[in-house]
């Protein structure tokens, strides 16, 4: 069965803000790098296995990206 990955209007925003925000804070590009290299990683892992991830309120799926809160 094939999965669809959604990345919403919402999320797409946050996403974009937390890199910029790792970039500023750290003045360096490379955080705001390795922040989406994880963020990336994430999305595949759940779409190889979505059911591995806990049900979120709105009914996807989360999961937490460490180094990062």
């Amino acid at each position: 069965m094939s999965r669809k990955f959604v990345f919403g209007r919402e999320a797409r925003l946050d996403y974009k803000q937390a890199v910029a925000w790792y970039d500023n804070e750290t003045g360096s590009q490379a955080v705001g790098d390795r922040f989406t290299s994880v963020i990336n990683k994430g999305f595949e892992e759940i779409l190889a296995n979505p059911d591995r991830f806990g049900p979120s309120i709105m009914g996807g799926r989360r999961m937490f990206l460490e180094p990062f809160p």
